[in-house]
């Protein structure tokens, strides 16, 4: 469930065609519920958010994530979340992955999950701050 414990491993920064990528990755301790450090004691990546910034590539993304016509064509979804809309996309072939990505004037923000439930996935979306990391990206 959401409200269940969840640990925080693997961040990570990467120049991406002259922006700026930043990602962390969310999961569930192992069901041993042994605590011990580093991501391998964890299960599979539960959710994982990503910042892509001033990168090149962010205006072609942001320019297809808002257009209508790709939306219906690859089956986005919209999908407020606070102020802001973003789009939520099922991972083909798959009923526990899922994509919510939310374009911003420069930037883009993913949310990646990984066997989850839809519900717990949205749920989750739900509770992310999404203002407060644009307001940090001066957005």
């Amino acid at each position: 469930a959401a409200d269940e414990e969840v640990a925080a491993d693997e961040e990570g920064t990467a120049v991406v065609a002259g922006g700026l990528s930043v990602s962390r990755s969310y999961a569930k301790p192992s069901a041993s519920g042994a605590k011990s450090e580093g991501f391998a004691s964890l299960t599979r990546p539960y959710f994982t958010i990503v910042v892509v910034g001033n990168a090149l590539i962010v205006s072609a993304v942001n320019m297809a994530l808002t257009n209508p016509q790709l939306q219906n064509a690859q089956g986005l979804e919209l999908m407020t979340v606070g102020t802001r809309e973003g789009v939520f996309q099922k991972k083909e072939d798959d009923d526990k992955s899922f994509v919510f990505h939310l374009p911003l004037s420069a930037s883009v923000i993913a949310v990646n999950g990984f066997t989850i439930p839809e519900a717990e996935f949205k749920a989750i979306i739900a509770k992310i701050n999404f203002d407060a990391i644009a307001k940090s990206l001066s957005e």
